[in-house]
């Protein structure tokens, strides 16, 4: 609860007017569109998009850890919806087309998850966790 009372105020001191990009804002929070960028960038092997998208949001003031925990979920999510395709089972809302999953190879998935997983393990108590990111983003896109 404690938790919450600080995010609102969090949110409350960005902007009176609460709304979802105020909130993601002034709460340093990733779009669903940024991180369907970078997992699909990741599968397209796309390693100058992978890295633009890491300095965007390094860039913008965003907490790092937060955002790969973030997008544990989101891949996540992305693996439950290859699963039974469709929205019942995921947090992404339905104006997120992931179309695109319906033909990706489950088993990549699981890959970039498991990769990213150990990623969020050693960037725990890093200062500046950019460079192990970033080095591990490019190890996912190199070819097979």
């Amino acid at each position: 609860m404690r938790t919450s009372i600080s995010n609102l105020a969090k949110c409350l001191g960005y902007s009176t007017n609460l709304t979802v990009e105020n909130v993601v804002k002034a709460l340093g929070i990733s779009d669903y569109e940024s991180l369907d960028l970078l997992l699909k960038d990741i599968l397209d092997k796309d390693k100058m998009y992978v890295i633009r998208i890491i300095e965007e949001v390094y860039g913008q003031g965003k907490d790092l850890k937060q955002f790969i925990k973030q997008f544990i979920q989101y891949i996540l999510d992305i693996c439950k919806y290859s699963i039974y395709k469709d929205y019942d089972y995921i947090q992404i809302p339905n104006t997120i087309d992931l179309k695109y999953y319906d033909v990706v190879d489950y088993n990549d998935l699981l890959n970039i998850l498991d990769n990213i997983i150990e990623l969020q393990n050693q960037i725990k108590y890093e200062s500046n966790p950019k460079v192990l990111i970033e080095a591990k983003m490019l190890l996912l896109c190199k070819g097979e």
